[in-house]
């Protein structure tokens, strides 16, 4: 089969024709510049990226609060994650691990079934008081791509939260701007009864609790099948103290502060019986 002469080209054409495109691309792409190159590496000597403003242009912006959970704003950081939405008076969290498993490939039931719980390891909410989330002008809640790190304005309040990169921690900064600053409440708790047995399948859970901190341990059991996980809740402030609201639910109360608090989440899993979560 004959080559059509214009699809004829040796390595050093193309490279002269990459050079010439690249160049092309320098002086028509904004965020690309021709200077500072000296330092970057072969293919950086034709282009200079500012990543943060290219990344940037895929943020997810919602200039009014999300309508169900499910819109909420994902964040993570491949083991541990959650998605983070608002209601007027409260910032909300879904704990999730991608290695929690409700059961195993022996299970009796189907998939996505009334046992399989996915990932789900605690539900918190934080209420903040008032209504500083409620849709108007001065709501915006934004995930920054490049920062790795969801921000929530309200009126008054604002949020900044995020997910470690080396270890499994969520942290929460709330600051509270208003005049009047309002108590802190943070509320952990499940979807579910503290134990329900499904067949051979057992799904449960418990809280124990000191005076600065909460803990849900929680289990899944079916004859070979084990897996645990727990998540820790804490808040770095002088006056907390911790409520409990039956038995599916513990609060960590703070007092009004006028200024940055910090609320701290961290979990762990464990898939053998005798060692459990956070254990050391």
């Amino acid at each position: 089969m004959n080559t059509p002469k214009h699809l004829w080209v040796n390595r050093r054409g193309f490279l002269k024709t990459a050079g010439a495109t690249a160049g092309t691309m320098a002086t028509g792409i904004p965020w690309i510049t021709s200077q500072g190159c000296q330092s970057r590496n072969e293919f950086g000597k034709f282009l200079d990226v500012k990543y943060q403003d290219l990344v940037s242009q895929a943020d997810l912006i919602y200039q009014s609060p999300p309508q169900r959970p499910v819109e909420g704003h994902p964040i993570g950081n491949g083991r541990m994650g959650t998605l983070v939405w608002t209601t007027p008076d409260s910032i909300h969290l879904q704990i999730n691990r991608c290695d929690v498993f409700a059961v195993d490939v022996n299970h009796w039931g189907d998939q996505f079934d009334a046992v399989d719980y996915c990932g789900g390891c605690a539900r918190i909410t934080i209420k903040v008081g008032c209504r500083p989330f409620a849709a108007g002008q001065h709501f915006l809640q934004r995930t920054s791509l490049y920062e790795a790190e969801c921000t929530i304005r309200g009126e008054g309040v604002d949020v900044r939260c995020f997910i470690s990169s080396q270890i499994d921690l969520l942290t929460l900064e709330i600051s509270d701007k208003r005049e009047t600053p309002q108590p802190l409440q943070v509320r952990v708790s499940m979807w579910r009864e503290p134990e329900v047995r499904t067949g051979n399948h057992l799904a449960r859970y418990r809280f124990e609790s000191s005076k600065n901190e909460v803990l849900v341990l929680q289990e899944f059991k079916e004859k070979s099948h084990y897996c645990s996980s727990v998540v820790a809740a804490t808040v770095v402030a002088e006056k907390i103290a911790v409520d409990r609201e039956g038995d599916t639910c513990r609060a960590i109360k703070v007092s009004p502060n006028q200024g940055k608090t910090t609320v701290l989440i961290a979990s762990a899993v464990s898939w053998q019986p005798e060692k459990k979560p956070f254990q050391k």
